[in-house]
């Protein structure tokens, strides 16, 4: 079979790979209940998006090696924002 390169879609199988997916509709990125952030009509990430982050290697700071704080991000402290981030980080195998 012969497919291109990109096309199979796979798991993956390290941080580096999980931190070029996309954040929302990503299967490995969930809610409070079980669904990928974005589906569902659910808004966990409005923020996020506003704020140009729709991978989450957007999120990481890599000079400092560690991930950017909402302020870093441009975002406010609202607890919405921090759980939606931390539901992020947290998904990450």
């Amino acid at each position: 079979m012969n497919v291109r390169v990109g096309l199979v879609k796979t798991e993956p199988t390290s941080q580096v790979e999980v931190l070029k997916k996309p954040i929302f509709n990503n299967p490995l990125v969930t809610n409070v209940v079980g669904h990928p952030l974005g589906v569902n009509g659910l808004n966990e990430g409005q923020a996020i998006i506003k704020a140009s982050c729709t991978r989450i290697k957007d999120l990481w700071d890599r000079e400092g090696k560690e991930w950017n704080s909402l302020l870093t991000l441009g975002m406010n402290s609202h607890i919405i924002n921090q759980t939606s981030r931390d539901i992020i980080i947290f998904s990450i195998p």
